[in-house]
């Protein structure tokens, strides 16, 4: 079998634990524990429709930049089929040394990460190697605890439990999963090299009361 599709079967072929489906040790090694199966997959559209919204459609970069290459990478193979000419997925895992040569990009857009990276520091000093001088790195990432601001969430309520299960997992793992509130991307960026940072905090309902998509905002 030539090397190109025995590497392809490989990435296809997903660990698969209790009926759920998981990335395949070929990329990651076992190291990252999100499901990959059609529900999951699901959840990722409902919450890239709702940052799209959020941002006023502003993540739509290939379509509103045609004379632009834009590469996106992932460690599984749930990427649509129908994408702009100027589009492309290829898979890559960000944790791991990155692929590209010095100076490759111009913009990079990094997204949902939190929970997931060890080693922070070195992955923005990959992305600064791998962004020529003058680039601009941009990086969407949430924490994984609930916030309440008028405190009508009952601390017995599962959702309250879910962010101190959450703070457990990072004890046992090492695993940033407050990533925004810890400062691990400011901090990270800055050892990293890059200058002129700023950040801007956004805050989405998780219940719309008026099931209005508008209220996002």
């Amino acid at each position: 079998m030539p090397k190109g599709i025995s590497t392809y079967l490989s990435i296809l072929h997903y660990r698969n634990v209790l009926g759920r489906t998981y990335h395949s040790d070929f990329v990651t090694d076992g190291e990252y524990w999100g499901l990959n199966n059609a529900k999951a997959n699901e959840l990722l559209d409902i919450m890239h429709a709702a940052i799209v919204i959020l941002f006023d459609g502003k993540l739509n970069f290939a379509d509103d930049h045609p004379n632009y290459n834009v590469i996106s990478t992932d460690i599984s193979l749930i990427q649509p089929s129908w994408v702009p000419p100027n589009a492309s997925f290829e898979i890559n895992d960000a944790s791991k040394k990155w692929t590209y040569q010095e100076n490759y990009f111009d913009f990079i857009h990094i997204r949902w990460l939190t929970g997931i990276i060890k080693d922070w520091d070195f992955l923005y000093k990959e992305a600064y190697r791998c962004c020529e001088p003058g680039g601009w790195i941009e990086q969407l990432d949430c924490d994984v605890e609930f916030f309440c601001f008028d405190g009508t969430m009952p601390n017995e309520s599962a959702i309250a439990q879910w962010g101190p299960i959450w703070k457990e997992v990072e004890r046992k793992t090492g695993l940033d999963v407050n990533v925004v509130s810890s400062d691990s991307m400011d901090n990270g960026m800055k050892n990293a090299g890059f200058t002129n940072i700023t950040s801007e905090d956004y805050y989405i309902r998780l219940s719309l009361s008026t099931r209005r998509w508008g209220a996002l905002r």
